[in-house]
């Protein structure tokens, strides 16, 4: 983590999971541990039904002007 807290996700993990200059990340505290979640249209596509009726967590919610593809 550099000065401004920023930290460098390695190439090879970025192509893996399709993160791109712009894809928005959720970070997650899950029983003690940080989870990285990109938040991609499949990501929110595949939790769209099991959040119903909970609703989406703001930090998961897709960008209104984004394109769905």
């Amino acid at each position: 983590m550099n000065a401004k807290g920023q930290i460098v996700i390695p190439a090879g993990i970025r192509e893996r999971f399709d993160i791109k200059q712009g894809t928005k990340i959720a970070f997650v505290e899950e029983q003690g541990r940080l989870l990285l979640q990109p938040v991609t249209d499949a990501f929110i596509e595949s939790v769209r039904g099991s959040l119903r009726k909970r609703g989406m967590p703001p930090e998961l919610q897709r960008d209104p002007d984004r394109e769905f593809s």
